[in-house]
């Protein structure tokens, strides 16, 4: 955008020196030249000024979607410290909602799989039970994951 703005004003500074350079000639013939090189000039400047507004707005809407992502993730970082990783017999993971930070909600699971995404796949109930274990569905990937007793996230089977 300043390369733009400064060919604008650099052709500013030509259109003023052509009109000085106007009052000096003395035929017609000159005075036609003249003024068709500064309606020329007159036009690029106009050009110029067009591709500065182009660039300008091009750079606005990159900075309102630089502050819409940057308030994306800060309401990513917030939601984030209140679920916490858990591991699952038969190794199964989910992001589950900590109880000092459920504000009144009831217990969640989350998918770990969409979680890690940054999308928050709350996980319920699909009334199937396999190998002895309920089975939950994510409503974004539609996976299906079996929940045992909870184990220690370093435990080995």
């Amino acid at each position: 955008m300043l390369a733009e703005t400064a060919a604008a004003v650099g052709s500013l500074k030509t259109l003023y020196d052509l009109a000085k350079g106007l009052q000096a000639m003395k035929t017609d013939a000159e005075i036609k030249m003249a003024t068709a090189e500064m309606l020329n000039t007159v036009i690029s400047v106009r050009q110029q000024v067009f591709e500065a507004q182009e660039a300008e707005a091009t750079l606005l809407k990159r900075i309102d979607g630089l502050e819409q992502e940057i308030v994306r993730l800060k309401t990513w970082d917030r939601e984030d410290e209140r679920y916490e990783l858990k591991r699952y017999f038969p190794g199964t993971y989910a992001y589950e909602l900590k109880p000092e930070m459920a504000r009144g909600e009831p217990p969640q699971r989350l998918c770990q799989p969409c979680y890690d995404k940054r999308q928050k796949g709350v996980l319920a109930s699909d009334g199937n039970i396999g190998r002895g274990y309920p089975h939950f569905r994510c409503p974004i990937c539609k996976d299906s994951i079996a929940f045992g007793n909870e184990m220690p996230l370093d435990a080995e089977f």
